[in-house]
């Protein structure tokens, strides 16, 4: 049975897309069947689609291989039947568009129509990026970023995931210090199920110098690559066994 877990971001910039990308290679690499599926909020970005750039899907992939599943889905083609594998993950995302024009890539990336949803990829994990897709998921991962000013932007979109599907939520505030968490906790009045450390941002930067993403699997065999430290390694393996134990 396909198991929707829906990273759904309360904010804008709390980190649910590094989130979700990391959860998909760190639960593929302990079982099959996972796919990240880019959310149906990152229409506005069509010329950069940020998990494409992320994790340097054009370098891992190559081009006359390389499924654009919201083009496939737009052109009315297929979309469970076509695989981008990657560190053993299904990634359904869109394409960069060609020049970048609106008017002229309207053919080359249309909008509306082309919206990807859960029951149209395989896969027996479906990692979904979408702060829209409560109505779908069998599990939310509502993501929260501690720091006062986003949680204060968080406050709306918390109520609501709170009052739709509260039964379904775990609340995992992405980073920040132990003070900031309990403080956020007190103000929301919620309970943190998982807390993620805070990555330096360096190693993002110089992954993306690498063309790699950090939770990459591979880059343990690079003791000079920048990959995932150890405790958020053991913080995401537990998300991960939180969910193949469930499902």
């Amino acid at each position: 049975m396909k198991k929707v877990i829906n990273i759904a971001g309360t904010c804008s910039g709390c980190g649910a897309t590094f989130v979700a990308l990391s959860l998909a290679f760190v639960m593929a690499d302990k079982t099959d069947g996972v796919t990240f599926l880019e959310g149906r909020s990152r229409g506005e970005e069509k010329f950069h689609p940020a998990p494409f750039y992320e994790i340097s899907l054009d370098k891992h992939i190559p081009k006359r291989r390389f499924a654009d599943f919201y083009k496939l889905k737009s052109c009315g083609e297929k979309t469970d039947n076509r695989a981008n594998i990657f560190a053993n993950v299904n990634w359904a995302v869109r394409g960069p568009c060609e020049s970048g024009n609106r008017q002229l890539d309207e053919n080359v990336c249309p909008s509306g129509a082309s919206d990807i949803l859960p029951e149209d990829v395989a896969g027996k994990y479906i990692i979904w990026d979408d702060k829209n897709g409560m109505e779908r998921a069998d599990l939310i991962l509502a993501v929260i970023d501690p720091l006062p000013s986003k949680v204060m932007a968080s406050y709306e979109k918390i109520e609501e995931i709170r009052n739709y599907a509260e039964h379904k939520v775990k609340w995992l505030f992405n980073g920040g210090r132990k003070s900031d968490v309990k403080a956020a906790e007190k103000f929301l009045d919620i309970k943190a199920d998982f807390v993620l450390p805070t990555e330096p941002a360096e190693k993002l930067y110089e992954a993306q110098k690498r063309n790699t993403f950090i939770a990459d699997p591979a880059n343990r065999n690079d003791k000079t690559a920048p990959q995932l430290s150890l405790l958020m390694q053991e913080k995401l393996e537990e998300i991960a066994v939180y969910i193949k134990t469930l499902y």
